[in-house]
C-alpha cells in the first residue's frame, strides 16, 4: 500500500481526504479481520473501501459516508466525513439516512482503543 493508492481512492470517492489516523492504519495494514472480545470486525482493504462505499450510494442517503468495515452481519462501520474529526458510525447497509446510524466513537483512534479494550459495539447511542 502506498500513499498514492489512498490519494487515488480519495479522488474516486469525491475528493474528500480520509482521516489521517485511518490513512496511517491503511498504509500499515490494508484490511484485517479479527475478534476483539465478543466483537468481530472486518476492516476492508482499500479496494473494498472504494467498492462498498460506492455501492452504498451515499450521496442520496448517507452524504459523507466512507465505509471502512463491517460487523460481518450487514452493519457497516463508516466515517461521517462531513465532520472533523470524522466520527465512527455503525449503519445498516439499507439505512435510509444517518438518523438510523449508531454512534460508536469520536475518531478512528478512539474506536480502535475500544476494540483494544474488547468493548462491545454501542447499540444504544443514536447518531444525530
Amino acid at each position: 500500500m502506498r500513499p498514492e493508492d489512498i490519494n487515488s481512492a480519495e479522488v474516486q470517492l469525491g475528493g474528500v481526504p480520509f482521516p489521517g489516523e485511518y490513512r496511517d492504519w491503511l498504509l500499515a495494514t490494508n484490511g484485517h479481520e479479527a475478534w476483539f472480545g465478543e466483537v468481530f470486525v472486518m476492516f476492508y482493504s482499500l479496494d473494498d473501501v472504494v467498492a462498498v462505499t460506492q455501492a452504498a450510494e451515499p450521496d442520496e442517503r448517507l452524504p459523507g459516508l466512507l465505509a471502512f468495515g463491517s460487523d460481518g452481519c450487514g452493519e457497516l462501520l463508516a466515517f461521517d466525513l462531513r465532520r472533523t474529526p470524522a466520527p465512527v458510525i455503525l449503519v445498516n447497509t439499507v439505512s435510509a439516512g444517518w438518523h438510523e446510524g449508531l454512534f460508536q466513537a469520536p475518531s478512528f483512534s478512539a474506536f480502535m482503543a475500544q476494540r483494544d479494550a474488547s468493548e462491545p459495539f454501542r447499540w444504544e447511542e443514536p447518531y444525530v
